[in-house]
Order: structure tokens, then sequence, then C-alpha cells
């Protein structure tokens, strides 16, 4: 402060020297933190490279050729970093243990993430969620440099108007003259400033140049994340505008909070190119270039896509719910210095500073959650459609299995989906579509299996009854051709001889094209209940028609017959 009444030049002075020196020294401490963290990412991320997770290719495929015939489950959706391979064989639908709530998802990532960032900082791993390195780097140096700013701001009087305060010294307002005197004839001048004072055009340039070149430490740690598991891309930028929030009341922050709308704006557009090249993946996805022109679909069980986007959607909830807490936290944060002094004179004033603060940035951290859940919700408003969209084009490509390719992914999608669907009103609407075309999927395939089962011709001769009784009386029927009683004890006899056999026969069949899961159970029950009631219908029909011949076996001994079988 002598400096500054004595000679200000030397003051400018100073401060570029000063300002030139702490840079280098920020700039060194920044980049030896961030070099560690960012090396601890790097390693948990090859780590779960190698484990097959963190890719969201839509359509690569995962654990193999989707031609593959063995059964490939979804493990259990318990933490982020625990992948299930992309099921392609049959089978793949069972994925009734994920959990159904966000929070339940998120509850064993957090665990995970925490216990991983302690280990971390204790040293006894190498490793470290991308995430979590995300709000260590933040959370440590945001508020270092923030206070190192504000501080050297003070120091070297670098406010709008502290000139003025310093030639006039204390208030000549103030009650005690003797302790004016002595404030006049003090050397340490004790400035008051009035809450968020700014800085002079002079003190800004300063203290951006004290805080230049740091932008590269923080993108070299975020771009991690644009590379592979993308889904953390939204957690990193609830953070750093919870952060930008949290900085934007403090002038002398103004570089920092600059620095993070640049980072936000990074990660937005790194999500942007995410998003559509999913978008592209699945309209340019063609099963054919992987499983040669002459076999269509009959190989395809769920579509890489299909696997690949569930997987993606459960990931991405866990981060979202991690990103809204990652925003609280900074909420959260204690007050800086600056902060609390500006609050203490607020309050002084008789204004409730503190709960205001508080408030501002709690809204802050709810308007970040809000931004990516907005983004979360974008990018399945875009992709489900071309989804489904696809799966139909494949389906309709083949006459003979596209059905079982809509059933099984249709089936796969509905639950995997269901959970999350029932409390995320952006994936409500697509997943009741996706469930309403597998009901339609069930009914055709059911119908495909009754076509092709040894028993359809009985069945067949019901519906030529049923079409015969629109134009004839009942005693009528038996003089119709291929109706005498005769003919149909024979069809009787050629049909139902050995139907346990046949009935086995179209349960193998049914177990060969959907594995032994939870759809097949479905699937058999369905075409079970079609079989018995077109079966009980047929035996009305021949009541009717032919009183002395009663159809054998019964529907009772049918149903009893179903029972013996090893699908039951």
């Amino acid at each position: 402060m002598v400096l500054a009444v004595l000679e200000p030049r030397a003051l400018q002075q100073l401060q570029q020297q000063v300002f030139v020196e702490v840079n280098a020294l920020l700039r060194r401490e920044l980049r030896a933190a961030a070099g560690e963290l960012r090396r601890g990412a790097s390693a948990e991320l090859a780590a779960s490279g190698q484990a097959g997770e963190g890719d969201y290719n839509l359509c690569k495929e995962k654990g193999g050729s989707s031609s593959s015939s063995s059964a490939a489950q979804p493990r259990q959706r318990v933490a982020r970093l625990s992948y299930g391979s992309g099921g392609s064989g049959p089978g793949s639908d069972s994925v009734s243990e994920w959990p159904a709530d966000p929070t339940e998802l998120s509850s064993g990532a957090a665990g995970a993430s925490a216990a991983k960032r302690q280990a971390f900082l204790d040293g006894s791993v190498p490793g470290l969620p991308l995430h979590e390195a995300w709000s260590l780097l933040l959370g440590g140096f945001l508020p270092f440099l923030a206070a190192e700013a504000a501080f050297y701001a003070d120091l070297l009087l670098l406010y709008r108007g502290d000139e003025e305060r310093l030639r006039d010294g204390p208030d000549s307002a103030a009650p005690d003259a003797k302790q004016q005197r002595q404030g006049q004839a003090s050397i340490a001048v004790v400035i008051s400033r009035p809450p968020g004072c700014p800085l002079t055009y002079a003190g800004s340039q300063a203290v951006e140049g004290m805080l230049a070149g740091l932008e590269g430490d923080f993108v070299a740690l975020s771009d991690l994340a644009s590379r592979s598991h993308q889904v953390l891309l939204l957690p990193l930028l609830a953070t750093a505008l919870a952060w930008q929030q949290h900085l934007a009341a403090q002038p002398a922050a103004a570089p920092l909070a600059a620095l993070l709308e640049s980072l936000a704006g990074k990660l937005r557009g790194a999500w942007g190119s995410f998003c559509a090249g999913q978008v592209a993946a699945v309209e340019q996805y063609d099963s054919r270039s992987k499983m040669g022109l002459q076999q269509g679909i009959k190989h395809l069980h769920v579509l890489p896509f299909i696997s690949q986007f569930c997987l993606m959607v459960h990931d991405l909830e866990v981060a979202l719910v991690e990103g809204a807490a990652a925003a609280a936290a900074v909420a959260a944060a204690a007050p800086s210095q600056q902060q609390q002094q500006q609050q203490q004179q607020q309050q002084t004033a008789g204004d409730d500073g503190e709960e205001g603060q508080q408030s501002l940035e709690q809204a802050a951290a709810a308007d970040a959650a809000r931004s990516v859940r907005a983004a979360a919700d974008a990018l399945y408003d875009e992709l489900c459609p071309r989804l489904l969209s696809r799966l139909e084009r494949l389906a309709s490509s083949d006459a003979k299995y596209g059905e079982r390719c809509r059933l099984e992914n249709y089936g796969y999608l509905g639950e995997a989906l269901r959970g999350l669907a029932q409390k995320l009103p952006a994936l409500q609407q697509h997943w009741q579509v996706a469930e309403a075309r597998r009901e339609a999927a069930l009914s055709g395939y059911v119908a495909e299996q009754l076509a092709y089962s040894k028993l359809w011709k009985l069945l067949e001769f019901g519906d030529k009854l049923d079409a015969l009784l629109k134009v004839v009386s009942p005693p009528e029927v038996s003089f119709q051709k291929d109706c005498s009683p005769a003919e149909v004890r024979s069809l009787m006899r050629s049909t139902m001889d050995g139907t346990d056999k046949k009935l086995e026969a179209l349960a193998g069949r049914v177990r060969k094209h959907l594995g032994g899961g939870a759809l097949f159970n479905v699937a058999w029950a369905a075409v079970k209940e079609a079989l018995l009631a077109r079966y009980e219908h047929l035996e009305w029909l021949l009541e009717q028609c032919y009183p002395t011949t009663p159809l054998r076996p019964s529907p009772e001994e049918l149903r009893e017959l179903f029972r013996a079988t090893s699908a039951g």
C-alpha cells in the first residue's frame, strides 16, 4: 500500500512480475496434479476396455459374431464398469435381474466409485474412475485458483475504486475521532469494499494473465471421455456447469468461469458428435454384410444395436445420477474467503446473503442436472424410433424368420428397459411402442409355430368347418367334399398319432429359436394356450357336425400330454 501511494507505476511493474511468477507456479502445480489424475483415469479406462466395457458403438458385435448360437446373457447391472456381453445368441433375453430404478442402478456404482477414489488417494490402486478424477481436479484446484486470484487482486489493489479508498483512508464519518486519526496515520490501511466489487480493467487483464494457460490440463482429462465411456461426458458436464455457477459471483474468478464455459462447450460438442455417430451407425447397419447375402436373418438373434442400446441406457442413467450428485456437492461446497466476507457485510447490512447465495447455487446445481437430463432424453428421442424402424426393416426382409427376430429383440428391449421406462417419461413412450410390437410379434410367432407343427392339418380342418357353417347347416357338413365321417376319422388318426412326440418336437423347435430362458417360457405358454383353444373349439365343431365322431385325444388328454413334455 505504501508503494501504491508513493509510486503507482512501480506498483504496476510489481503486479506484472508477481502474476508472471504466480502463473508459472500455478501451471506447474496444476500440471503435476492433472497428470497424476489423468494417469489414474487412463489406467482405469484401459482396465475396463480390456474387459469389453465402455464401447458404446451400437452396431459393434460384442463377444463374437451375431451368428453365434451360444446364449449370451447380460450380467446383473450393479456397478457402472460391469457390462454384460451384447447377447446375440438365443436366450439372450434374460434381463430380469437388471435393477428397475435409476437410484438402485447408481447405489452400487456410487459405492464402488467412492471406494476406488479412496483407494487411489491412499495409493493402494493405480486406477481412478474418470468422473471421480474430474471431480477431484475441479474440486481441488478451482477453489485454490480462485482464492489465489482473489488474494493477489486484494494485495495488489486491483479492485475498482481501491485507489480512491486508499487515498481517502477510513471513513470520515467514523464515530471515534481518535481511531480516525490513527487510521489516517497508519501505513496498513484496511480497505473495505462493497459486496461484489468488480476489478478494474487492468486488474481483470492482470488476473486473466495470472490464470492463463490452464485450460489444456483440464481438457486433457475431459478428452478421455470423448474417445470411450462417452456416457461420462454428461456427469463431467454437470460438474463443470455447477462449478461455473459457483465461481460466477467472484470477480477475481471470472477467468475460471470463462474456462469452465469453454470446457462445457467442448463437452457438449463431444456429446453431440457421439450422438450423431450412434444415429448414423444404426441407420447404416446392414446385417447382410455380417452374415452373408444368402443367409438372411436366420442366424441373427438379439441385434447388436438393441443389446448395446440397453447397456448404454443403464450406464447413462447411472452417470446422470452421479452427475446430479456431483453438482449438488459443488453447491454444498464451503464458500471462499471472499464470499464469506461478502456474506458478513450483507448480514451486517441486514441482508440474508448466505442463504441467498446457497439458494442460487442449489438452483444452479438443479439446472445443471436438468441440462444433462435433457441431453440424454434428446438422445433417446432421436435413437429409439430409428432402432425400431431398423429392426422392422431387417425383420421384414425374411418372411420365415422375421417374427422370431421381432419377438427376440422386442422382448429383450422391453425387459431390459421395463423398470427404467416406468421412471423415465422420455423412455416410456418408446418402450410402450416396443411392448405393443412385442405382443404382435408373439401372436405372429405363435401362428407360425402352429402352422409348422404336425398338428396343423387337423387345426386347419377346424377352420374349414367354420367356413362351411357359414353357408350350410351342421347336418349338411358331412356331405361336403373331403368332409365325410370316415375322412374325418382318418384325418384324426394320422394327425394325432404320436401326439406326445409331436408336442416334444414343437417345444424343441421353439427352444431352438429362443433358447431356454424367460422368453421361451412366455412363447411356449402362448403356443400351448393357442393350440388348446383351437383344439377345444374343434371339439365343439365335431359335436355339432359329427355327433358320433368324438375327438381323440380329448382336450383334457391333450392338456395332460402338454404337461408331460419336457417344457411342461
